[in-house]
Formats: structure tokens, C-alpha cells, sequence
């Protein structure tokens, strides 16, 4: 074979896979690059090694922590209670709401203080009152007799005055025609 030079000597295998070799380079320089990383695969898995030694006693504390964690489910119920909580308390301020117009209407109290404390040292004399207002029906029902016998006493008294009266109108009947012939008498005017 001419213009292969001393090539053409080999087998046709060997040619074969000479012809095969730029080809085969091709595909190591391609896994020397695809491997190329494999160093930092290396040293990552070797840090997760170290990161999983600490799992043996990360598991010696899971005890602990299932202790810790244990009144979680009670806590969630008892927050579950925060909603109608909020709802009582949206109520509580509702019904709260008129407390400062309340507050502000109290300025009236010292002087109703005041007059209850009148009130209060009145007491004593109320009760002295009262005990002789207690006595006042018997008073009334004397009051009642002795005005009964006032009026019995003013019955005569006018039944006298209208005798008086009869007796006077008489008098002065008969001592006109004395009293006429005074005036004619000498010495009057």
C-alpha cells in the first residue's frame, strides 16, 4: 500500500486500532474531566461520614427531647382554645366599651358623698323623729277626743252668744224709747 509509509507493514488490526485511538483519547480525556470532580465527591462523602458519627448520640438525646416535645399535643389543644378566646374577648370589649363614659360620670360622687354624709348625721334626729312620730297616732286619737269636747264646748258657746245676742237685740228694744226721752231731757244736747 503505497503512500502509508512504513505503516503499511502492520497488521490490519494493529491499523485498526491505531485508527481507533484518537477516538479512544477522546473518550478518556472525557472521563478524566467527568472524573475530575470525583476528589471533591471524595472528601464531601467523607465529611458526611463525620457528620453521621454524631448521629449516635444525636440518638442518646432523642429521649430527651421525645420528654421535652411530650406537651406539645396539650398545647395545641390548648391554643385551639385562642380562637373562641378571641371571640369572648371581642365581647369583653364590646360590653366594656361604655366603662370610660362611666368613669367620667363619676365625678358626681363626691358630692352625692357629701350629701350622704348629711344624710348620715341627719340619721339620729330622724330616728328620734320617727320614734315620735311612732306616738303620734295615740296623740291624734286624744287630740280627737279633746277637740270633740272643744266643739261640744263651741256648740254652747254659740248657742250662748245667740241668747247674748237675742237678749241684747231686747235690751236695746227696750231701753230706746229711755234713751229718746234722755236726749229731750235738759241739759243734753
Amino acid at each position: 500500500m503505497p503512500g502509508l509509509g512504513p505503516f503499511a507493514a502492520l497488521p490490519a488490526e494493529v491499523l485498526g486500532a491505531v485508527r481507533v485511538l484518537p477516538r479512544l483519547l477522546a473518550q478518556i480525556d472525557a472521563i478524566a474531566q467527568a472524573t475530575a470532580t470525583l476528589p471533591r465527591v471524595a472528601e464531601a462523602i467523607g465529611r458526611v461520614a463525620g457528620d453521621t458519627r454524631a448521629l449516635g448520640s444525636l440518638s442518646e438525646h432523642m429521649e430527651q427531647v421525645a420528654e421535652a416535645t411530650a406537651p406539645l399535643p396539650k398545647v395545641a389543644q390548648d391554643t385551639a382554645a385562642l380562637t373562641t378566646l378571641s371571640e369572648h374577648m371581642a365581647h369583653v370589649a364590646e360590653a366594656t366599651r361604655p366603662l370610660p363614659d362611666v368613669a367620667g360620670a363619676t365625678g358626681v360622687l363626691p358630692a352625692m358623698y357629701e350629701k350622704m354624709s348629711q344624710i348620715e348625721s341627719a340619721m339620729p334626729t330622724l330616728v328620734e323623729v320617727q320614734q315620735q312620730l311612732a306616738d303620734l297616732p295615740g296623740t291624734m286619737d286624744a287630740l280627737q277626743g279633746r277637740l270633740g269636747g272643744l266643739t261640744e264646748m263651741l256648740e254652747r258657746l254659740l248657742a250662748s252668744l245667740d241668747q247674748l245676742d237675742a237678749n241684747v237685740a231686747s235690751l236695746r228694744e227696750a231701753v230706746e224709747p229711755i234713751g229718746r226721752v234722755a236726749d229731750k231731757l235738759p241739759g243734753r244736747r
